[in-house]
Formats: structure tokens, C-alpha cells, sequence
């Protein structure tokens, strides 16, 4: 069988599979992150629900619900995969450094290819009102820039979890372990983030 493999620098790196059910399109997602990856690094499935009709059910939201009414962030599936294949880029050595509404990674043409693509696949996506969850994320992907200059590239995307949402928490700790920026290498990284916010990598699909 030929397998499709994607580069990660799509100008849009979303595809939507349609058909009937049992057709083969999860495991189709499956297979490409199989083949290109770890089904347990760099493939996530999140069955979409019924119920879901914002952003804050993709993305997450502040709650104020705990004690003494301090602002917590509850993070969801999603944002812990899209935090954790910034990880990778992060691990590869690329260098991130504020720009627009978001932040640019800079790198080399031998660096990126180093980087896995990470697979995020949303399951039954029509089981809800697509435009009313997930209106956000088309949004920030179209702000996705490229620019190479020879073996040099750029890449930008506005920030997806806005800067302003994270000083707004009373505790930035518990928001950086929930998305697994909790080693020393990401403490540059987590700074930039509460202050730029956190984007769509270039390497999810």
C-alpha cells in the first residue's frame, strides 16, 4: 500500500476526511503517525462530544472554582498534545523569539527536518457545530507564515492560548506542568509563552 506522507511545512497542515462510518478514515490518521513517528509520542485521538459548542471545549478554560477563588487554567487533551510537540521543537534546538501576536522559530533547513510530525485527530468532528468549537483554531491557522532564505527558515503563527488568558492565573506553575514545560531546557521557552502566548507549532497536523 503507498502512504501518504505529509511535510510539515503545508501552508495548511488540516485534513478533513469525510465517508460513512467504518471506512477507515481514524485508522488512516493512525497509520501516518505510525509511519512517520510513536503512536505514544507523536499521535493523539480525541473523540469529539456532542456537547461541545465553544472553544473552551478544545482548548481549555480558566476556572475560579478552587480555593480561595485563585484562577486556574484546565487544560484539556488537545493543549497538551499542541504544547507537547512544541516540546519537540524546543528539543531540537530552534529558536524562538517574539514576533506579531505570537512567536517566530527560527532555524535551519537540517534542524527542522529533525522534528517529528505531530498527529492530532478529532473524531467524528460533526457530532457538533464545527464553527462554534473550533472557529478559534481555523482562525490562528490562517495566520501560519513561511520565509526561507537559503537554507534558513522562519516560521510564525499568532498565539492559539493568548498571553493575556495566562496572566490572568494566580499560579503559572500549575498551567507549565499541566502541559509538560517542566524541565529547566523549556524555562526560556515558558517565558516567552506567558508573554507572547502559545501558537500553533509547525509541526502538528
Amino acid at each position: 500500500n503507498e502512504r501518504l506522507v505529509l511535510s510539515i511545512e503545508l501552508s495548511k497542515p488540516f485534513l478533513l476526511l469525510a465517508g460513512i462510518s467504518g471506512t477507515g478514515k481514524t485508522r488512516f490518521v493512525r497509520e501516518q503517525a505510525k509511519a512517520t513517528g510513536s503512536l505514544n509520542d507523536t499521535y493523539c485521538l480525541t473523540s469529539v462530544r456532542p456537547d461541545w459548542h465553544e472553544p473552551s471545549d478544545i482548548l481549555g478554560y480558566i476556572s475560579r472554582l478552587g480555593r480561595d477563588d485563585n484562577a486556574e487554567y484546565i487544560t484539556t487533551d488537545v493543549l497538551q498534545f499542541i504544547a507537547k510537540a512544541w516540546c519537540a521543537i524546543i528539543d531540537a534546538g530552534l529558536e524562538l523569539e517574539p514576533k506579531g501576536n505570537g512567536l517566530a522559530v527560527i532555524g535551519d533547513k537540517s534542524e527542522l527536518e529533525q522534528v517529528l510530525p505531530y498527529w492530532l485527530c478529532l473524531d467524528e468532528m460533526n457530532l457538533a457545530p464545527v464553527e462554534q468549537y473550533f472557529a478559534d483554531y481555523l482562525s490562528i491557522l490562517e495566520t501560519r507564515e513561511w520565509q526561507w532564505e537559503d537554507e534558513q527558515f522562519t516560521y510564525y503563527c499568532d498565539s492559539l492560548l493568548k498571553s493575556e488568558t495566562i496572566k490572568q492565573l494566580d499560579d503559572k506553575s500549575k498551567l507549565r506542568k499541566a502541559l509538560g514545560f517542566t524541565g529547566e531546557q523549556y524555562d526560556d521557552a515558558w517565558d516567552l509563552f506567558c508573554d507572547h502566548g502559545l501558537g500553533l507549532p509547525f509541526n502538528l497536523i
